[in-house]
């Protein structure tokens, strides 16, 4: 087993003690992480239970909640993802050989939850054998299960460990989606919110080696309260879930980009440098236009998103943090007329797809994963689901009509906002009427090419010239500056702070100054 990475999560100051009110789990424990020689990752969650007469409760909450997030959460489910009707997932863990789902009471050996606390989680006390679920017998298919949780109750505390294949999942990724469980177990059995979760509950918070911690009477605990609130089952008679059969549809088409909000957090926009060189280092000094953009979107997509989670949870830059273990799009695959391209997304569900093909089936493969996304545009842009709080949700989509941006939907994180375009070194909503603007914004700005697209708003390949378009047909060369690539992004302040510091950017590009500060509010 490898040594153990440790994050803070956020902690209230009292726990739960009434046993008609709702179930609290306060966090007030680190979240560990590790990777082991399985190939397998490895998460261990801490709750102080104070009523032992609700462990049942909680566990069937915990595995029905389950069931209802890994609908939306299909690379994660695998084969235990259904389709029983038309437009419908169908998750049953009682069955499943793709998921495990396991509780065991063993108060052997396991320190009482004061000691954990006294001792500010020690490495020593854990043991990570015991805690942590077995890796299931591999099925007659030869398929592992894609995620596997174990839930341990012992003297006065619940242990919630988890593992998951390193290749379905990054750290990143699976705080979503702990995060998303949190979500549903709060509403219960009714679907309805009992209390509005923060978005930083049971999520990894602080690093015990370089996190911010306080301590009230003599307890560690980390900065921000927070609590994962599970509100009381209903009675045996009314529980319609005991099968543990979810059936869940699509989002409906009220969800549209006129119910998202406009921030008011200031911006702050950078245009970076790539010079031909640092573009040659990074993709391994092939000639292609195309694949040096791609490099240079991997290698944007690591850092702001790096910076995003640095900022929110005050994390070291970590490799546990990145969320770009996906593949990029490759712009050459795009093929077809305007209105029918397509090009390959990543096998996530981390990818955009517009409305009207949300029901083509043929779009989604036998895991529910979407095979493709719809391409009507030319410009390779980047952006944050801002409507999911402080927590970046990428995808990639290609712009020319700025107009035709509306609708489009993230599948498993909810409704992409209106993207923002750059007009005079200002960043203003998309075109159309109706809609705030993200908070993340980055524009590719071509300078070796003096072609146009003849629309003046975007990249086209089809013009290339030393490897790249031209943005607005002006060559954006300065004095002593070479041939390369700009990029111009637009962040939160405190985002673009974590960028400005992240050496992984600065070794391949260089800041050209900061324009003005915008309010996406402004006109």
């Amino acid at each position: 087993m490898a040594p153990t990475q440790t994050f803070r999560v956020p902690s209230p100051e009292t726990p739960f003690s009434d046993p008609a009110a709702p179930l609290t789990l306060p966090l007030e424990s680190p979240l560990s992480c590790s990777n082991n020689t399985r190939q397998m990752q490895d998460i261990l969650i801490f709750f102080p239970i104070t009523n032992e007469s609700h462990n049942d409760n909680i566990t069937e909450l915990l595995r029905t909640s389950l069931a209802h997030t890994l609908t939306r959460f299909r690379h994660l489910a695998g084969s235990l993802l259904t389709s029983p009707a038309p437009g419908a997932y169908h998750v049953n863990i009682s069955s499943s050989d793709s998921i495990s789902f396991s509780v065991q009471r063993c108060d052997d050996d396991i320190p009482p939850y004061s000691e954990w606390l006294a001792s500010d989680f020690a490495q020593h006390l854990i043991n990570p054998d015991q805690l942590l679920p077995d890796l299931p017998i591999i099925t007659s298919t030869g398929q592992q299960p894609a995620l596997a949780v174990q839930l341990t109750f012992t003297r006065g505390v619940l242990i919630v460990g988890l593992a998951w294949h390193s290749n379905v999942s990054d750290v990143a990724g699976i705080a979503t989606f702990l995060q998303d469980w949190a979500a549903t177990s709060s509403r219960g059995w009714t679907g309805r919110p009992k209390e509005k979760l923060p978005v930083s509950d049971f999520t990894p918070y602080h690093s015990l080696s370089g996190g911010t911690a306080s301590t009230v009477n003599g307890t560690t605990a980390a900065v921000d309260p927070g609590a994962l609130i599970l509100p009381t089952p209903p009675a045996a008679e009314e529980d319609t879930t005991k099968t543990l059969s979810v059936i869940t549809r699509p989002r409906p088409a009220a969800l549209r980009r006129n119910n998202t909000s406009t921030f008011s957090t200031t911006t702050r926009n950078v245009m970076w440098h790539f010079s031909e060189r640092s573009l040659s280092e990074l993709t391994n000094q092939t000639n292609n236009g195309e694949k040096k953009v791609a490099a240079v979107l991997g290698l944007l997509w690591r850092c702001v998103t790096r910076a995003q989670l640095s900022a929110v949870y005050g994390n070291p830059r970590s490799q546990s943090y990145l969320l770009l273990d996906t593949p990029i799009p490759s712009s050459s695959a795009v093929a077809g007329g305007r209105g029918g391209q397509q090009y390959a997304g990543n096998n996530r569900g981390r990818v955009f797809i517009s409305t009207e093909k949300l029901e083509n089936r043929e779009l989604l493969g036998d895991n529910g994963i979407p095979r493709a996304i719809e391409a009507q545009h030319t410009q390779a842009v980047l952006h944050s689901d801002s409507q999911g709080g402080e927590f970046a949700n990428f995808g990639v989509i290609r712009v020319d009509d700025w107009s035709d941006m509306t609708e489009l939907y993230d599948l498993d994180f909810g409704c992409l906002p209106r993207p923002q375009r750059v007009r005079r070194g200002r960043v203003s909503s998309g075109g159309g009427g109706g809609g705030g603007g993200t908070t993340t914004s980055i524009t590719l700005l071509p300078r070796s090419g003096a072609q146009s697209d003849g629309k003046g708003t975007g990249v086209n390949f089809g013009h290339e010239r030393n490897g790249y378009g031209a943005m607005n047909g002006h060559d954006r060369r300065r004095d002593g500056d070479d041939d390369g690539l700009e990029v111009l992004i637009s962040l939160r302040s405190k985002h673009m702070g974590e960028l400005l510091r992240d050496p992984e950017i600065h070794r391949f590009a260089t800041p050209r100054g900061t324009p003005a500060e915008h309010n996406p509010q402004d006109p």
